[in-house]
């Protein structure tokens, strides 16, 4: 009887499950600087167009399409012969009312002596300080015409307001050209030294960063320095850094974006506006986090994931806030501590409290260049690591799906 029951024990230990065999590696922090990616297109600071002040025929145009002008020069000439003669006939004006003036101021004067001896009447006094007051009256209308005819000239030279390139003119010598409608510019003139570099993040994105930076601030913890360098078209890496300046005043919901702004030095002209270039940055301070590789990380309407082997030798699933991805890795904000056993391999045949067998493998080697995000977010970190904007996540749906 003995020896049946021992055979049935045998029996039932060999026909008993085997615990599955998992791959798995033991989280660790690590310590890395951030960096990201971000496509931009080159924006002029400013964009002038260059009309006449005055109407006239179009005599000389002095630049060739995409020439620089500097501050003050003469784009393009006017025929002056109709304004120079309007500023001869104001002054030989100007100088009548002066010499009327004159004689004005001296029989008031003359009035003024005669009128106490009562050798004239008050009425001829009065006549001749109203035609003194007249005449100055005259004198002070006569140099406004004067100054008006002397701007309405120099306005027959066409000068650049600013250092810049200028486009292909629009109106050949001998044309006629006005300040107004329906008149186009003569040439537009674009400023490029500096220039900006605009990028456009998502609108949830930049309300989380915006979020983050007011609770540092409020913290008393210092925004990190960031380094920022630009690719121009054919992936070359520009010689100038840049300096953020602001995000734009409106968003743009038919995207869901909103525009942030670099600016660059360009002295030699190299980046020119509506060029698309790449955007990349750098932190200047290290930060330190729980590390796991991408391929454990799982998601579904709840977030982020991972199975983990705990204590007990079971699968346990534990949810988690993944950061900013560092090579093959995520770093992962909440959820995980270091050494914890996270199951790389064999995930699609394992659930929650099932025990396993636990083959450990080792991380792959860093990468040292980060990504911060895929599609248009920006991260920062304060002092402690904490991420100020996750980087782009993959879209969940109802089913399990494999991080990237």
């Amino acid at each position: 009887m003995s020896f049946g029951c021992d055979r049935k024990s045998e029996t039932e230990q060999a026909t008993a499950p085997q615990a599955k065999t998992v791959l798995a590696v033991k989280t660790e922090r690590r310590k890395f600087r951030p960096t990201f990616e971000l496509p931009a297109v080159v924006e002029a600071v400013e964009t002038a167009q260059l009309y006449p002040r005055v109407k006239g025929i179009l005599r000389e145009v002095n630049v060739l399409p995409g020439a620089t002008v500097e501050k003050g020069d003469v784009v393009a000439r006017l025929d002056a012969d109709e304004f120079q003669q309007a500023l001869e006939e104001a002054e030989a004006g100007l100088r009548e009312a002066v010499a009327s003036a004159e004689q004005a101021k001296g029989n008031y004067s003359r009035a003024q002596e005669l009128r106490p001896k009562g050798y004239i009447s008050a009425q001829d006094f009065d006549k001749a300080k109203a035609l003194a007051l007249a005449a100055d009256a005259k004198v002070a209308k006569m140099e406004t015409l004067v100054k008006r005819a002397r701007l309405n000239l120099d306005y027959t030279e066409v000068r650049a307001p600013f250092r810049g390139k200028v486009s292909k003119p629009a109106y050949a010598v001998g044309d006629i050209v006005a300040p107004q409608s329906p008149f186009v510019p003569i040439v537009s003139l674009v400023k490029l030294d500096p220039v900006y570099a605009v990028a456009h993040v998502d609108q949830k994105s930049y309300t989380e960063f915006i979020e983050k930076r007011s609770d540092l601030r409020e913290r008393g913890i210092q925004i990190p320095e960031m380094h920022i360098s630009l690719l121009t078209p054919g992936g070359k890496q520009y010689p100038y850094e840049g300096k953020f300046l602001e995000w734009d005043a409106t968003a743009a919901s038919s995207k869901g974006t909103i525009a942030g702004r670099v600016s660059f030095p360009n002295p030699e002209g190299t980046l020119l506006p509506e060029e698309n270039v790449t955007l990349k940055g750098n932190f200047l301070e290290e930060i330190e986090r729980v590390m796991v590789p991408q391929k454990s990380v799982l998601q579904d309407q709840q977030g982020h994931y991972v199975f983990v082997v705990n204590s007990e030798g079971k699968v346990e699933r534990k949810n988690i806030e993944v950061g900013i991805r560092v090579g093959p890795d995520w770093a992962v904000s909440q959820g995980l501590e270091p050494g914890e056993q996270v199951i790389v391999e064999g995930l699609q045949k394992i659930r929650a409290g099932e025990a396993v067998q636990v083959e450990h493998v080792p991380f792959q080697e860093p990468d040292t260049s980060t990504d911060i995000n895929r599609a248009g977010k920006i991260t920062l970190q304060d002092e402690n690591g904490q991420t100020m904007q996750q980087g782009q996540q993959p879209e969940g749906d109802d089913t399990q799906e494999r991080g990237k």
